[in-house]
Order: C-alpha cells, then sequence, then structure tokens
C-alpha cells in the first residue's frame, strides 16, 4: 500500500452504522420480551375461558396482540439485516481509500508527505519494480508451436510469463519473458534466442 485517503467521513459513517446496529438488536430483544409477554397472556385468557372467567373475544383480543408483536419482531429484525448489510457495504468501500502500487518491488521516491493534498493524475510515489519483462513478437509460421519454444539471452533460459492472446495484423503474437538474473535500463534492445525442434533466427526483443 502506498497511501490511504482521508477517509475520516467514511469512519464516522461506520461508527454512525455501528451504533444503529446496537439500537436495531435492543429493539428486537424488546420486542421478543414483549411477544411472550403478549404469548403469556393469551394463554392466560385461554385458560380463564376454560373455566368461564374469561370470555372468547378476550382471547380473540389476545390473539390479535400476539399477531401485531410477532409482526414487530419480524419487522425490527429485517431492519437489523439491512443495518448490518449497509455496514458490509462500507466496510467495502474502504479499500477505495487505499492506493496500492499496480506492481511488486521498492518505493525509491516519495513526491507526498503525509496529509498532503493529491490532486487526481498526480504521482504519488516511484516505484523500482523487482522483475523486469523482454517483448518478443513471434511470427505467424511460428506462433501455433510458442508453447514449445525455449527461450534464451546470451545463452541463459528465460521463463515464458505470458503470451497474448490478440493476434497482430501480421499474423505475428506478442511473447513476455521474465527476466530474472539481471536488470537492465528500460528499452534496450538484446538478441533473444528461440529453440525449439529447429532453431530460428535470433529476433531482436525489447524489455
Amino acid at each position: 500500500m502506498l497511501a490511504r485517503l482521508d477517509d475520516t467521513e467514511l469512519k464516522a459513517s461506520i461508527r454512525r452504522q455501528e451504533a444503529s446496529i446496537v439500537t436495531r438488536q435492543k429493539q428486537v430483544l424488546e420486542a421478543q420480551a414483549w411477544l411472550e409477554l403478549e404469548n403469556d397472556q393469551r394463554r392466560r385468557l385461554q385458560l380463564l375461558e376454560i373455566r368461564s372467567a374469561a370470555t372468547k373475544e378476550d382471547v380473540t383480543a389476545a390473539s390479535f396482540r400476539v399477531q401485531a408483536a410477532k409482526s414487530r419482531v419480524e419487522t425490527l429484525k429485517s431492519r437489523e439485516i439491512e443495518a448490518k448489510h449497509q455496514l458490509e457495504m462500507l466496510d467495502r468501500q474502504k479499500l477505495s481509500y487505499l492506493c496500492k502500487a499496480p506492481i511488486g518491488g521498492t518505493v525509491i521516491e516519495m513526491f507526498h508527505v503525509a496529509g498532503e493534498v493529491v490532486r487526481e493524475g498526480e504521482l504519488i510515489a516511484r516505484i523500482e519494480s523487482s522483475s523486469q519483462c523482454i517483448k518478443i513478437y513471434v511470427g505467424f509460421d511460428n506462433a501455433s508451436g510458442i508453447d514449445s519454444f525455449r527461450f534464451a539471452l546470451h545463452g541463459k533460459p528465460l521463463e515464458l510469463c505470458q503470451v497474448s492472446r490478440d493476434v497482430q495484423i501480421d499474423g505475428s503474437r506478442v511473447v513476455h519473458l521474465k527476466l530474472g538474473f539481471q536488470t537492465m535500463p528500460v528499452g534496450t534492445i538484446v538478441p533473444i534466442s528461440i529453440v525449439s525442434r529447429q532453431v530460428l533466427n535470433d529476433p531482436l526483443a525489447m524489455p
């Protein structure tokens, strides 16, 4: 990670959402407790109805109150789930506040300090890659057999790291080779040997 953008407002939103979830959870617990009380009341009225100490209308009204209490619990649980979903969305937004380098390597120069305003398109840092790649073009006649080729620079083997899926206008394909045993300035032209079932002429490659 190179830098973290100012996420003060996002952090405040996350704290508010966390507090909202705690409130929702308390409301669910209170509603569940109220539902239990309404259930107990209905059971008592049902027993009293058997003894003719309560009317059928009393039991019916109690049943309506139980159903209303159940609906409230379900509604509050749904709101709690929605609040948690919103918190997850806010947490995922944290990634958009992180500036990461597109390659691995060593930071050799920083152009800004912590807390400094950075405009869109400005450089933040300069990174020296830990590896280099050489790009070569394999002609149409040999493009279909790239996987069977062995590549070398000054007699040292090169690892095949990527073959372009797209074919060039002339039928050639782009091949990227990993240069792991030495470094050289970008733009250096070097001779690459391609060895397969037949020895081909050395094409030129540019890292």
